[in-house]
This record gives C-alpha cells, structure tokens and sequence, in this order.
C-alpha cells in the first residue's frame, strides 16, 4: 500500500450490540483483591512511563492525542510521560528495532502488525492480549474480536487503532449524464466501460506504472470472493482458479478501452487528477482518497463487483497498527496499571472518534456526513467481517514484485495470466 495513508473514512460498526465499553472511566479493574491491593500501592509511587506513537508532525491526530496525554497526566499526578511520536518512516522503524536491541524499549508503544512486528514478536518483546486479561478481564473489551491480528504465534498482541479500506470510487453524476446504473454487478461494470469509451470518458483512473495493486486486489477478489483472496497458495499448483480468471480480465478491460492509452507509463497522481476533474469515471483507491475529493455530494464509494454475484459486499480492509505493551513494563509491577490505563484511554471510543472514521469499535456517527461519506460508512458497515487484508501483506518482496511489473503485459496479451502467477508463486516459495 502507498504511504499516502492519510485518510479520513467511514466508520466501522458491526450489527451487534457491546455490552459495554470496558471498565468505568476507561481503566481496567484488576482481575482480584491481592492484585488490587498491589496496583493501588503502585498507584502511589512516581512512575515515569515512556511512550511511543506513530503520529507525526503532518498528522491530524497529533493535536489530539498530546491533548490526550496532557489530560493523564492530569488525572494520574503521579505518573510522568515521556513521549515520542514521530512518523513512522524508515529511519523510525530502524531506530525502534535498535532501542529494543539494546534494552531501552519504550513501555506502550504504537506500532505495526504485519510482518514489520514478527521479529520483536518472536523475541518476546510484547505481552499479548490473552496475558493481560488474565489479570484485567475486562481490558479493551469493547474492541471488536476480529479487528485482533493474529501474530504468526496464533496470539494477539496489538490493540487495533485506526483502519482503512479499499474500494470503489464512481463519479455518479457521469453515471447520471449517460444514464448508467452504478456497477453492482459484473454486466453492469462492462456496459459502464463500453459507454464511457463510447463517449469519451476514461472508465478507469488507473496507472499500471506505479500503482497497479488495487486492480490486481479487487479483480481477484471479483472472481473468487473473500475465501480466494486470503489464499497462500505453497505451490503454483494451489494457485486459485478464481486469481487466474481475475488476471485474464486486464486484458478483457484493456482490449474494452477501460484504462487510459498511456496506463503502462502515466502515474498515480495523474490519474488522481483525471478522476477528480471528470475526465475519468472510477478508480479504485483506498480510504485516504477520499480526502482529496471536493466534490463530496456527486462522487460515492462501493464495493468493487463481484463476477459471480451481484450486491457484493465483500472489500479489502483492515487494522495494521495496534497499542501494545512491552514484556519488559509488564513485568514491572509499578508501571502494569500505568501501561493498562493508558491503552484504555488511546484505544477508548472517545479517543479514537477524534482521530479516525475507521474505528475497530463503536463509535459516534457524524450527524453530518456528505454522500460521498454516507457511501463509505454503507460500504465499511455492511461488510462487517467480509474483509480480508491486501495479497501483499502476505506475497510479498521479489513475488509481489513479480506480479506488479507484469500486469501491463498481461493487458496487453504479451504475458498469460497464468504462466505470470506461476513465476511469482515459484518465487514466494523458494527457500
């Protein structure tokens, strides 16, 4: 995914009910009185608790969360905080991995839950969530269960904060001009694109030169659904019949005019433009695009068509950041309810309401939303869990690579779909 992850969304909100929002005021209750008695000694101490978030300088919720901390230092006169929040750019990453290394690991910090996150993981570097809630029963309970990542361990370290999507975006009043019904089906999708090319209307804002994974994301998950997409194939003879089938349409679309004449050379912001000036129909974007679009009452978001059925909700989306708590101030009985308060109160329904519309838990809806976030808070809610995080998340490096740089040529017939996933599968698995 690009780094232009600055997004403002939808909310996520499930069909079910919570039957609360953790313990009262935000602060988990320890599990018995003998743990009870120990944290209220704690409570009494000068604690200095470091902290580390992913919230940069050009970050909204920035403001918001040093607002935040102020007011628990305010309400917890005995805790010192120490803070360190920086974008989370190369050199972040490498600087984290080093104090770690050397034992200056911070006590809560914001990180990554992919696979940027396995090597602390594995040196036991987190407490995870089940470990928690043996003492604190009760801790982020209001969390929704499937917005956890698993670690490659099967456990749960990271509290999920904010979100994103993937989907669809469609100029609807283009739609309007030459009478189109909104693509909620496979026919639907290929008229659109036959009459926009008719009429000179570019039916996809789409660069194959920088920015291809969105179409190879959403043509696989068209032709196989949910199920297909999350496959790992071991072998090229595991590879879904559904990816294969989804490939084959870039050279469908690209023979039907569906890109742009220059697609294998024009770039992501090009493209960006086009959609936004009306030269272009749809594109297929992630939450973040929706803050460079002014026109919020004509343009809406939905998920991307299914070949097999119609009125499919399924999208890619996902949590790839999360609080978590190091062994190292777990293990120290004076800062465990400091650190337990603490991701209580940055993953509380009133913190993350002020800094993201993709919230892994219920939160207010805005009273004023566009039809551009109307449709976006429709799309996220009704896919509830039929969501699945990006292939690449998962076929990474020199595969993914592999499969990237291809795309043009499998639109333009000079590659086969399937000889292309062959060799990237081959790659993957290669020891």
């Amino acid at each position: 995914m690009k780094n232009s992850k600055s997004f403002m969304a939808v909310i996520l909100c499930m069909l079910i009910v919570l039957s609360g929002c953790g313990a009262q005021n935000g602060t988990a209750a320890p599990v018995n009185d003998v743990e009870s008695s120990t944290q209220e000694e704690s409570a009494k101490k000068e604690i200095t608790l470091k902290t580390v978030s992913m919230f940069g300088a050009t970050d909204p919720a920035l403001e918001v969360y040093n607002q935040t901390v102020e007011q628990f230092k305010k309400d917890n006169s005995n805790i010192k905080i120490v803070d360190e929040s920086s974008a989370s750019n190369e050199e972040w990453k490498s600087r984290i991995k080093a104090d770690f290394a050397v034992g200056n690991e911070p006590d809560v910090i914001l990180y990554f839950t992919d696979a940027n996150s396995y090597e602390l993981i594995e040196k036991g570097s987190f407490v995870d969530i089940e470990t928690i809630r043996k003492d604190y029963p009760d801790f982020v309970d209001h969390i929704f269960p499937h917005t956890f990542t698993n670690a490659p361990d099967g456990k749960q370290y990271a509290v999920p904060t904010r979100g994103f999507y993937e989907a669809l975006f469609c100029n609807k009043d283009l739609f309007d001009q030459y009478n189109l019904e909104l693509p909620t089906s496979w026919d639907k999708l290929l008229t659109a694109v036959e009459t926009f090319n008719q009429n000179g209307i570019v039916p996809f804002a789409v660069s194959f030169s920088d920015v291809p994974h969105y179409m190879i994301e959403h043509l696989v998950l068209a032709a196989g659904g949910i199920d297909d997409h999350k496959a790992v194939p071991a072998s090229p003879d595991e590879i879904p019949d559904s990816w294969i089938t989804g490939m084959e349409q870039l050279r469908v679309l690209n023979d039907m005019g569906a890109f742009p004449v220059d697609v294998n050379a024009t770039t992501y912001p090009l493209v960006g433009e086009m959609f936004y000036g009306k030269q272009a129909a749809m594109t297929i974007d992630g939450s973040w695009f929706m803050g460079g679009i002014e026109d919020k009452e004509n343009v809406v978001v939905m998920p991307f068509p299914s070949m097999v059925k119609e009125n499919s909700e399924e999208i890619i989306a996902g949590f790839t950041s999360g609080w978590y708590i190091t062994k190292k101030a777990w293990d120290d009985p004076d800062k465990r309810q400091a650190c337990v308060d603490f991701v209580e109160m940055v993953s509380s329904p009133e913190f993350l309401a002020k800094i993201t519309t993709v919230a892994p838990c219920e939160i207010p809806v805005p009273s004023d939303m566009t039809v551009l976030d109307q449709s976006g808070f429709d799309t996220f809610v009704n896919a509830g869990e039929k969501t699945d995080l990006p292939i690449d998340s998962r076929i990474a490096g020199e595969a993914w690579n592999a499969w990237v740089t291809s795309i043009g040529s499998i639109a333009e017939g000079e590659k086969q779909a399937k000889e292309v996933l062959t060799e990237v599968i081959d790659i993957f698995n290669k020891k």
